[in-house]
């Protein structure tokens, strides 16, 4: 719903990193968590550190 794109974009905005050598270091771990983790073929969900919250991990194990 779009109330709850604006609360995700709210969280979002207050805790990502926004300038800086930050901003490149998030940017990359995420691109390297899925080349690595979280591939197109092959999900390694159990290692992989955002599982809790990941809705296609639910969704495999459901």
């Amino acid at each position: 719903t779009g109330r709850g794109q604006q609360a995700v974009w709210s969280i979002a905005r207050s805790i990502l990193p926004r300038t800086g050598k930050t901003t490149w270091t998030h940017n990359q771990a995420l691109m390297e968590l899925g080349a690595l983790v979280c591939t197109a073929r092959v999900r390694h969900c159990s290692s992989c550190p955002v599982q809790p919250m990941c809705a296609t991990s639910a969704a495999t194990v459901a």
